[in-house]
């Protein structure tokens, strides 16, 4: 067996903060200010026995069983059928044109909020929470080549003087172990708190129709409202209602502000990224009007549920 080995060191450099981050629900509250939340949905192709990985080898029996024991706690339930799994997640938007995280500070190439509950998968990178333990080597090997491409120099198969991250199919870092097991743990969260009743909603107009399927790109997301995620918690207690209300209110301030910056650069390539975004500005709007009025039903979960999910959103 090749002893494959991948060594990498965060030299701070800002390279890799080139879009905004997949944030959980939480995250997008605290920087509520900063990052415009929005869905995503992502189609991803699974791991099978006999695909070609990036580096030196290919994927056997085990690598399988591992990515089927890891989708089935992190993707969509249901029906999913052919060759992919689907993955329902919260993130903040940005405009193409702009290449970078809204929270990277242009001059310094450093990030802001870095003391300040930076989202826990800008720490993951560039490992990937969403592929098992066992193929995180792969990982590193594709992202050392995206890395080579834009003259970053934080990963690589032989630089020694870097801390070793994985060896073979293993991950021999500690920190990068726990890293990966929270961002998991914050996915898992999200999936029991609010993804399945969400993914109930998109789910037979999603798998009863193979084109609407198509229309999410391999490796890639569908972006889309966050309004059903945040109406789903706001059902949740008069805490939970009154934060997504405040939420809101600051959204809606920020997606102002975004588009108008948008209109005054007057960049063609920024035209479907602002209907876009004028769809959840629109959205964000419609779903204050209705919280205003009350709740939209009467509480889908216990007490007890209603309690543990205030603590999740940091309101207890």
């Amino acid at each position: 067996m090749v002893d494959e080995r991948w060594f990498h060191g965060c030299s701070a450099c800002g390279k890799c903060c080139n879009s905004p981050p997949l944030a959980s629900l939480p995250e997008l509250l605290h920087h509520q200010a900063r990052f415009i939340g929005c869905l995503s949905i992502r189609r991803m192709r699974r791991v099978r026995a006999g695909d070609r990985l990036p580096g030196a080898r290919s994927a056997d029996a085990d690598d399988e069983r591992a990515w089927r024991e890891l989708a089935s706690s992190l993707f969509l339930p249901g029906p999913l059928t052919g060759e992919h799994d689907f993955f329902l997640f919260t993130q903040a938007f940005g405009y193409a044109s702009q290449p970078s995280c809204p929270a990277l500070e242009p001059a310094s190439g450093r990030c802001r909020i870095h003391d300040d509950n930076k989202p826990v998968t800008c720490s993951v990178v560039p490992l990937e929470a969403t592929w098992p333990d066992e193929l995180q080597g792969a990982i590193l090997a594709a992202r050392h080549a995206e890395a080579d491409f834009v003259g970053a120099d934080c990963i690589s198969p032989t630089r020694t003087t870097l801390p070793l991250v994985t060896r073979r199919r293993e991950v021999v870092s500690q920190e990068a172990r726990t890293l990966l097991t929270r961002r998991r743990s914050d996915l898992i969260s999200e999936r029991r708190i609010w993804g399945d009743r969400v993914a109930r909603l998109f789910g037979p107009e999603l798998f009863a129709r193979p084109e609407r399927l198509r229309d999410i790109p391999e490796d890639g997301a569908l972006t889309l409202s966050i309004v059903p995620v945040l109406a789903t918690l706001a059902e949740v207690s008069a805490r939970s209602h009154a934060r997504i209300r405040d939420y809101i209110s600051v959204q809606i301030e920020l997606i102002e502000r975004t588009l108008a910056e948008a209109l005054a650069r007057k960049n063609a390539a920024d035209r479907a990224d602002t209907a876009t975004l004028r769809a959840f500005l629109n959205a964000n709007r419609t779903l204050d009007g209705q919280l205003a009025r009350g709740p939209l039903t009467s509480s889908p979960v216990s007490v007890e549920q209603a309690r543990s999910i205030e603590q999740w959103l940091s309101l207890t």
